[in-house]
């Protein structure tokens, strides 16, 4: 929670929220107090978290994205948090595809964010981008680090220009990301 509001974020995406992880929105409800989450089982939840409104929440039927349109000052942004399965041995491309037709109604501005399971020049990180209209910001930089293999798995994808940064783990496994998106 520190962390988070050490970068100064106005919007939030949260992945893997558990039962026993879940008190982020209480933590953030001052800065950010508009929240949506979505809870696909007890270990693995997702959720937006803005300082400004949100409309059109939507949670994808499978564990996939949680999203909403984030009413900002300059106008309208969909927010879309997302946590994939991995390719193997789970299902990420039959998953996905049960959440593209959202995807590919996502008009304007948008940026999605979390862990993608998969590098950035992996089909369902390029399928999520051409439904959204947006591409993979950089610097691209690793992520998670499995059996001393330097992973790039997570992910901000946006149609405004921008740089991410590496956050620290903060009891993850998984390196955090935080970026500033501008819009034209």
């Amino acid at each position: 929670v520190a962390d988070i509001l050490e970068t100064g974020a106005d919007i939030v995406f949260l992945q893997e929220l558990s039962e026993t992880r879940s008190d982020f929105g209480a933590a953030l409800a001052e800065s950010h107090p508009h929240q949506h989450f979505c809870r696909f089982s007890d270990w693995s939840g997702m959720a937006v978290l803005s300082r400004w409104p949100l409309s059109e929440p939507y949670c994808s039927p499978h564990r996939s994205f949680a999203a909403a349109q984030v009413e900002a000052p300059f106008g309208p942004v969909w927010a879309i948090s997302t946590h994939l399965v991995w390719p193997y041995p789970h299902e990420q491309m039959p998953i996905l595809e049960a959440a593209l037709p959202f995807l590919d109604g996502v008009e304007g501005r948008a940026i999605v964010a979390g862990d993608f399971n998969m590098v950035p020049w992996g089909y369902s990180v390029r399928r999520i981008a051409e439904a959204t209209g947006t591409r993979v910001v950089s610097p691209l930089m690793t992520t998670l680090v499995a059996y001393d293999v330097p992973l790039q798995i997570d992910h901000v994808l946006a149609n405004g220009t921008g740089v991410i940064d590496r956050r620290p783990r903060l009891g993850t496994d998984h390196f955090g990301l935080a970026g500033e998106i501008v819009f034209p």
